[in-house]
């Protein structure tokens, strides 16, 4: 490649700064054997399709999954070094459809799963659930739960930390909530059915590492 048509762009400071340095492009290049993330990200919203090679690791495949979210992946991953060239002479000459692709791209991430962040909150809560109820089932229901609460501040009564002297409620699982499943609050010893949203750090971060743990437990039981 000529030096003449390679352009060298100091750092942009600012993010408003960086983000316009996309208006100077048609079509971003991914990286392989690793892949770009913010990048293609950026690229995404600013109306730049992605071109990405699918390799056989996670490092290498984060493009096509943020390019299928989008629905790119029929025309915008290449599955070979010769494809990847191909598609990439392909879509520069193609100069209609990269004008629409610009016009699109932004609406269609914004309405991807990949801003979807209580969607994607209430999946994490599902699986920490899921996880803990697994763990539950494995060891019949005990309270093995209350030897595994890691340090926090104040007083700590059966694995419980107690905040304004009474020990909080274990929250149940719901969608876009911070709530867990009322098996954790059946294996620590409080009371079951609905119960209050949590409403202190300490409470939301212990019910967490409980369930975290118990998956850790449930992996490799021997090793805990």
């Amino acid at each position: 490649i000529e030096p003449w048509r390679v352009d060298l762009l100091p750092l942009a400071a600012a993010t408003q700064d960086h983000l316009s340095t996309y208006s100077l492009m048609d079509i971003s290049l991914d990286t392989f054997p690793y892949a770009g993330t913010t990048t293609t990200c950026e690229s995404l919203i600013m109306g730049v399709p992605c071109l990405t090679l699918a390799g056989r690791g996670h490092a290498h495949n984060v493009g096509v999954t943020l390019v299928t979210a989008v629905g790119l992946q029929e025309d915008w991953v290449a599955s070979s070094p010769q494809e990847y060239v191909a598609l990439a002479v392909r879509h520069a000459t193609d100069l209609p459809r990269l004008a629409a692709l610009r016009q699109e791209l932004r609406p269609r991430m914004l309405a991807s799963r990949l801003c979807d962040a209580p969607g994607f909150v209430a999946g994490l809560e599902q699986t920490y659930a899921d996880m803990w109820e697994t763990h539950v089932s494995k060891v019949g229901g005990s309270m093995v739960a209350q030897t595994h609460v890691s340090k926090v501040d104040g007083p700590v009564v059966q694995g419980v930390p107690k905040v304004g002297g009474q020990s909080p409620p274990i929250p149940e699982a719901r969608a876009g909530g911070v709530k867990m499943a009322p098996c954790a609050a059946a294996a620590l010893g409080t009371p079951s059915g609905p119960t209050a949203v949590a409403s202190a750090p300490a409470q939301v971060g212990t019910a967490v590492h409980v369930m975290a743990r118990a998956a850790v437990e449930a992996a490799s039981p021997s090793t805990v």
